[in-house]
């Protein structure tokens, strides 16, 4: 049991945080999916995953239990998006301009 409970607990918290980086992955590709779809070549200004499942045009968004995250546009030609588990005490962010995911931190 001393062996068994730690590694069960550590594999949980990767579980979440896989959660995290799923979802991510997810909004930016929603997020390219509505710069193709926009008549005006930007991205998104801001998003939040808590009121805007749906923020591209007919493009459902599904997040994951506990992960929750915040999308903002950084003057059309790119985006940051930071996103987190309740059962995780750090923030991970996906930034476009610099190619995907990026450390926990």
């Amino acid at each position: 049991a001393a062996i068994a409970i730690p590694v069960f607990l550590n594999q949980r918290e990767n579980a979440w945080r896989g959660a995290v980086e799923s979802d991510l992955r997810n909004a930016a590709i929603q997020m390219e999916t509505c710069l193709t779809r926009s008549t005006t070549s930007v991205y998104p200004a801001s998003v939040d995953s808590a009121t805007d499942t749906n923020f591209c045009d007919g493009v459902a968004l599904t997040v994951s239990d506990g992960v929750t995250f915040t999308a903002t546009g950084t003057g059309g030609t790119s985006y940051v998006i930071t996103g987190s588990h309740v059962n995780v005490d750090e923030d991970l962010t996906y930034n476009s301009a610099t190619g995907g995911l990026g450390d926990w931190t």
